[in-house]
């Protein structure tokens, strides 16, 4: 007799990543952020919870290209965009379409939770989100900030506005 064995979601093999958000030097925001993607499947699933965010502004949290944290959030570059795609440009900044993370909406009386599903996001290949980072961007007002690094002798315009940062890791 001979059975039949149809693969289940249970049988396919998960890639999870983690990312430990830790707040800048001014805040006590801090979270961690969980990544599940099956391999063969075009969904990450992106879960978590963060602690201490401001109730007073509109806050976005995004990837960002770079996993340096040498210098804070600052350091993690621009919001990363495998894609290379955007909606529209005002004063000279991006807006990107598909917003990984939806919208942040912030609990006053505990952690903020996440819970979405992300297709353009993702754990293989060359669009990994792994070693680049989670940032949590105060959405006021640009604030622009100039600074001079060893590699590029000229100023670089960067945003000052990150309150919290971690590296994406692989994990169990």
């Amino acid at each position: 007799m001979t059975r039949k064995i149809i693969p289940s979601q249970q049988d396919s093999v998960t890639v999870r990543a983690v990312c430990v958000l830790k707040g800048s030097e001014n805040n006590t925001i801090q979270g961690v952020i969980n990544f599940a993607q099956m391999i063969g499947i075009n969904q990450l699933k992106i879960t978590g919870e963060i602690q201490g965010l401001p109730t007073d502004r509109k806050l976005a949290i995004h990837v960002h290209e770079y996993g340096d944290l040498t210098n804070g959030p600052i350091s993690t570059g621009n919001r990363f965009n495998p894609e290379k795609k955007s909606s529209s440009t005002t004063k000279g900044q991006t807006t990107y379409v598909n917003d990984e993370f939806g919208s942040l909406q912030i609990n006053p009386e505990g952690p903020t939770k996440i819970d979405v599903i992300d297709k353009r996001l993702t754990l293989f290949g060359p669009s990994s989100i792994i070693g680049r980072s989670v940032v949590i961007i105060d959405e006021k007002e640009e604030d622009i900030l100039r600074i001079e690094t060893e590699e590029n002798k000229g100023s670089v315009t960067i945003n000052s506005n990150r309150l919290a940062a971690g590296v994406i890791g692989i994990c169990q």
